[in-house]
């Protein structure tokens, strides 16, 4: 196995992408805190964690089905 080896392409490293963000950073979305997990929803400036006081959130990632739901949920309106 000595010769074998995997080529990290573009690809591959967009998807180990985390994008951080600031407590008072505008933000929309989901995020989790950096130290303890905790998640939140904003549509506003991101606040220090409630649970842990960590200034630092991790956008979650997204769901596939997060677009079915809002588009049927429009449709229903």
């Amino acid at each position: 196995m000595y010769g074998s080896h995997r080529t990290l392409n573009q690809s591959d490293a967009d998807a180990d992408f985390v994008e951080f963000e600031r407590a008072g950073t505008e933000g929309s979305g989901e995020f989790k805190c950096a130290g303890c997990g905790y998640g939140i929803s904003v549509n506003h400036k991101l606040p220090q964690c409630p649970m842990c006081g960590e200034g630092i959130w991790e956008r979650s990632p997204r769901s596939p089905f997060r677009q079915t739901f809002t588009g049927l949920t429009s449709r229903l309106n």
